[in-house]
């Protein structure tokens, strides 16, 4: 009867020789870790033909504005007061509509969305509104888009 023990090469018996004749073992965990890092790369992401990040705006009573991961489509909106602008987050994380009045610090509205959901804002007044993700921008950059009131 055989008595020994596993090295990464295989099978080794207590004088510490390699067993021949028999097959190194690998780790199930490795190999499915390996396998599932070479599908990673297989997994293709499929967006609708909505508007890019380079669109400069939409205008109608309702405007709809879609949230993707890092970008507001579009980057600006044009509205006329008693509008409705809508959010919807068609991206795969979730986000935040918070919006700011320029030349204001105070938050007009913060709502978290997850994938899926919308939100609405009315505009009331003839301003710029800065709309931004607070975890992916700022009102000064990075996930952020104006709506401009006239």
């Amino acid at each position: 009867m055989w008595v020994g023990r596993l090295a990464a090469t295989g099978p080794v018996f207590p004088s510490g020789r390699l067993a021949v004749g028999m097959a190194p073992r690998v780790p199930v965990a490795i190999l499915l870790s390996l396998v599932s890092l070479g599908l990673a790369g297989c997994v293709e992401t499929e967006y609708s033909a909505e508007p890019g990040p380079d669109d400069t705006g939409i205008d109608s009573d309702t405007d709809k504005v879609t949230l993707r991961d890092d970008t507001f489509s579009p980057s600006q909106v044009t509205a006329d007061v008693g509008d409705t602008v809508r959010f919807v987050n068609d991206g795969s994380r979730l986000h935040t509509v918070t919006v700011v009045i320029a030349g204001d610090d105070n938050i007009r509205k913060d709502t978290e969305l997850e994938p899926g959901q919308e939100t609405s804002m009315s505009i009331d007044r003839q301003t710029d509104y800065t709309v931004y993700c607070r975890y992916h921008g700022s009102p000064d950059g990075g996930m952020r888009m104006i709506v401009a009131a006239s």
